[in-house]
Parts: C-alpha cells; structure tokens; sequence
C-alpha cells in the first residue's frame, strides 16, 4: 500500500491508472466497482468484522482430529505450498501456504456479516467443508452458479507454487489498484487497518493466480487481476451463508 495523500485526488489516481493501463480491456469498470463499493454500507460492515477484537466467532472450540484430517483443500495447500517464515518473492514464492489460506478468513467475516451474529462451531465446518474454497478456486466470479467445480488438485497447488508476474508492469499494476482502493476506503471513512488491507491484497493475488491456473498458465497477466477484483468484490456482495 502506498503512503496516503490527502492532497492527491481519487480522481487523479483513477486517471493515471487509466493513462498507464488504458489498454487493459475492462479496466474502467473494475476502477468504477471499486469506488463504489468501498464506500458502501456491507464493506463496512465487513471492515468491522475483520476489526473485531475477539474475531467473528461466538465460542471457544477445536477442531477434533477427524475434522482436521479431512479437510482436503487445506492439506492439499499445506503439503504443496511453501511456509516461509519471512515472505520474500522473489527470493520467495510468489503464492505461498498464507497467500492461500487468508481466503477463509475472507469467508468468515463476510460470512458473519450476512448471517448478523458470531459464528458457531457449525459455520465454520461449513466454511470448510461446503465446497465454496473449490468454487471461488475454479470458478471465480462464477462462484454463486459452479455447482460442481472440477476438483482442486495436489497438481493445481503446484502449478500455484510456480505462479510469477507476467512482468513488472502487471505486478505494477497490482500494486496501483490496490493503492487506489485503499486511498478510496481511506477518504471515505478516515481510517486504516493494515492487516485488513494486508489480507485484501493477498486474497487479490490469489484469485488471479487460480485465474491463471485455469487458464493453464503459470504467469499473472492484467486480465487475471480484474477477474480477481470481480471476484472479491461479489463475494462481498452475496450472502454466502445460503451457498452451503
């Protein structure tokens, strides 16, 4: 994230973003998606629930050793996915075991906000278990129609494993989206959270890189960024607790 100037105009950022990057096909309506909804009502909410002191669950529990066992998703990620104690790239990989796994903590929190209440034991097993990991891993922005996603595979870890920039001008332009969304959220409601925008930013380059993937490529090109965006941003908009 770069630094916030209040003098610097969100206008100006979406022009020079449209100046540098004008001939990525759909860019316009990913700026506009994101200026929209960072000021809207159920991204607050959502800010909130990642904010929450005690987090969104409502108990103290743990997973018994079936449980654990069994979520195949999760182990596939932590056998194939590096976990180094620093992240790096590119002296690190790109996509890692975190880069992975902070897309449940996006679920939950979404998830709190739309059932209106702390989560259960129960929620979070259907978080894991209810398939939507394989939907938004597969299907992205068409996550709320895949019914039957083809499933992830020890080999689509490692295909992530390998994943890298096209060039620097895509991972560039990562970077200035997600600035753009943060000087956005920034303006609109004076605050920051680091680790929320952290978390944002890892979910984003995840999605575009199972965009990828699906594409058979180990490369992020522009496109996978957009579709990452889409997909983010109905995410939040959907009540996921009916998906499962």
């Amino acid at each position: 994230m770069g630094i916030f100037d209040p003098l610097r105009s969100i206008d100006s950022l979406k022009k020079s973003l449209v100046d540098e990057f004008g001939y990525v096909d759909g860019l316009d309506g990913v700026l506009d998606d994101i200026l929209g909804l960072t000021g809207s009502d159920v991204y607050w909410e959502y800010f909130k629930a990642f904010r929450m002191e005690d987090g969104v669950s409502g108990e103290d529990f743990e997973y018994s050793d079936a449980e654990k066992g069994n979520i195949r998703v999760v182990n596939l990620a932590r056998e194939n996915l590096s976990s180094p104690v620093l992240y790096f790239p590119p002296i690190t990989d790109l996509v890692e075991f975190l880069t992975f796994y902070v897309m449940y903590r996006v679920f939950e929190d979404i998830y709190y906000v739309y059932k209106g209440s702390s989560l259960v034991h129960e929620d979070f097993i259907r978080l894991l278990y209810g398939g939507l990991d394989e939907r938004v891993m597969r299907g992205l922005d068409q996550f709320d129609t895949l019914t039957n996603p083809q499933e992830v595979t020890a080999e689509y870890f490692l295909k992530l494993k390998k994943m890298n920039w096209k060039d620097k001008k895509v991972k560039k332009l990562h970077g200035k989206l997600h600035e753009l969304n943060c000087d956005k959220f920034i303006e609109e409601h004076k605050t920051v959270d680091t680790k929320f925008t952290a978390t944002e930013g890892a979910f984003i380059l995840f999605l575009a890189a199972c965009c990828a993937v699906n594409d058979d490529r180990l490369e992020i090109v522009e496109s996978d960024l957009l579709m990452a965006y889409k997909t983010y941003f109905k995410l939040i908009n959907t009540d996921i607790t009916k998906l499962m």
